[in-house]
């Protein structure tokens, strides 16, 4: 009968490094929740978004292994493994889904509780747990560099944001300023034109009034010429 290749080594290494990635991620999440700098809660979210998409890949590929586990355990004879071997590959699994439940349970709640608890443990942990716990966190160096420049990316993005809003403030308040100045000199043009309308409307009325008095004089007399005139002509009682 011919061997069928065993996926299950090549699933479990998988499962394994992600489960090295994920807890890295979950160690760096708590640890900037408790420092609480400046950009936390945005880097706090790009940490929880990258940690929650190696999750879900986590638990496919525990589907996937659970599933090379059923199909082995009905027909080991196919893969050439004694029981022992398929109790072992049983508890991988379990354990794997056991750890992956309580990493998803952990980060629907909130920062403050998982925080209080991640401390509570630490304290409670051996001197040997801390150093298994330290080992645990070594990570390669291209996924520390990794994350360390998402953590520098994220201080750079708060730093433009802040001189991007700097220099918001800035164009805003220049053109203010020359918004104020454009009023300014409108206001001292209108001001000219009401002066100048004024002058105009003061020339006018003494014109006017220089036209009435002549025109006043001139009519009199003219009164007055035709009153004699008819004097002349009335008889004489």
């Amino acid at each position: 009968m011919e061997k069928i290749e065993d996926p299950f080594f090549e699933a479990k290494e998988q499962i394994t490094f992600q489960f090295s990635e994920a807890r890295y991620l979950y160690d760096l999440y708590v640890k900037t929740a408790r420092e609480g700098n400046i950009g936390t809660s945005s880097t706090l979210l790009d940490i929880s978004n990258e940690l929650w998409k190696i999750i879900n890949e986590i638990d496919d590929c525990l589907i996937d292994l659970e599933e090379v586990v059923f199909a082995v355990e009905r027909q080991p004879e196919k893969y050439k493994i004694s029981d022992e071997e398929a109790s072992e590959r049983r508890l991988f699994v379990n354990r794997a889904r056991n750890d992956l439940e309580q990493m998803q349970k952990d980060m629907s709640e909130p920062v403050e509780d998982v925080c209080c608890r991640r401390e509570e443990k630490l304290l409670k942990q051996t001197v040997h747990d801390e150093e298994s716990l330290d080992n645990s966190l070594a990570m390669s160096p291209k996924l520390a560099l990794k994350y360390q420049k998402l953590l520098e990316d994220e201080q750079d993005t708060q730093l433009d944001y802040v001189f991007g809003t700097v220099q918001n403030l800035r164009e805003q308040a220049s053109i203010m300023g020359r918004e104020l100045e454009e009023q300014f000199e409108l206001i001292e043009e209108v001001d000219t034109r009401i002066e100048r309308t004024g002058e105009k409307l003061k020339r006018g009325f003494r014109n006017m009034k220089w036209v009435i008095k002549k025109n006043e004089g001139k009519f009199l007399s003219k009164v007055l010429e035709n009153n004699l005139s008819k004097t002349k002509y009335l008889p004489i009682l």
